[in-house]
């Protein structure tokens, strides 16, 4: 199955019938999860290929003008995690004013025509269109017109909440990292980004730092100390990070850092991918260099604990 990634849905022409899901998949959490497994086996099933359209920005950077930490995935990573399901094509749509303005109708036969969908695999609670015009039953009607068959996947829950990616945002604001690598999305909340210098404060404490500049439209967690998983040069390591203002210096710029547990190298410029196991605790800001090194020192072996359980 060949993967392909298509940032101009503008440009895709596809020839054979396929079968098709349509959303922005933001995090792919358990829920999409559960229904692009549908989607695959269905379109094993009619022997055709699956493809996503996937909506960027999200619709509600858009309609809500949202700026700053929203998103749970970038679009590449997005596309990495839907190809690793088994999705072979990803069909990136621009969300913008005209396409919100569009009804849905216009935007399933533009649809139809591009993508040729014989089946259409949507959440029981899907809409699209203009004001939400495009439910599942207009779909539905839709489908009898242009040529698709509409399939629905039931929403995932937990207890009496639908799984969803303001769930998780909700969740990761509030440092309920477990919650959410458990239940909501099926593996850890990462991050990535490339280590930049910093003031190198860590290693006067005796716990060097690297400092990651990340994308700044992806949400970070609440602002504290965590249990990590750091991946650097392909390599899995135990890390201790924060986020936040290091009250203890009294500084006004908002970082990410990470102090790797028996690391030592030269990696300024390189990409690390950070993932967030265990909340340990909120910013702190100490009376003393002391009392900083001490409680570093307490973090750094219950997380070590926690991630030795982990791996073990």
């Amino acid at each position: 199955m060949a993967r392909e990634f298509f940032s101009d849905w503008g440009r895709v022409q596809l020839k054979q019938p396929t079968v098709l899901s349509i959303g922005v998949f933001d995090g792919v959490h358990r829920g999409h999860r559960h229904l692009i497994q549908q989607l695959v086996q269905l379109a094993g099933v009619q022997n055709k290929e699956t493809v996503v359209l996937c909506f960027h920005p999200h619709p509600d950077v858009i309609v809500k003008s949202i700026q700053g930490r929203y998103y749970l995935t970038d679009l590449k990573s997005r596309t990495a995690l839907l190809h690793e399901l088994g999705v072979a094509k990803v069909v990136t749509v621009p969300f913008d004013e005209h396409i919100r303005r569009m009804k849905a109708e216009e935007f399933m036969a533009i649809v139809c025509e591009r993508i040729r969908p014989a089946a259409l695999v949507q959440g029981d609670d899907f809409a699209l269109g203009y004001h939400r015009e495009g439910n599942i039953s207009h779909l539905t009607r839709l489908g009898k017109q242009y040529g698709y068959v509409l399939h629905t996947a039931k929403s995932l829950r937990i207890g009496n909440a639908k799984i969803s990616s303001q769930q998780i945002r909700s969740k990761l604001l509030a440092g309920s990292v477990e919650e959410v690598r458990d239940q909501l999305l099926g593996r850890s909340y990462s991050i990535q980004g490339k280590i930049t210098h910093g003031k190198q404060r860590g290693r006067t404490l005796g716990f060097p730092t690297i400092n990651l500049q990340i994308w700044e439209e992806q949400l970070l967690p609440a602002r504290g100390t965590y249990a990590s998983w750091a991946t650097v040069r392909g390599k899995r390591f135990m890390a201790l990070s924060n986020l936040g203002f290091r009250p203890s210096f009294r500084e006004a710029r908002f970082t990410v850092e990470a102090f790797l547990i028996d690391f030592d190298e030269d990696i300024y410029g390189e990409t690390v991918q950070l993932s967030f196991e265990k909340y340990l605790r909120p910013e702190i800001q100490f009376s003393s260099i002391q009392e900083l090194q001490k409680q570093i020192a307490t973090d750094v072996k219950t997380g070590v604990r926690y991630l030795s359980r982990m791996s073990g």
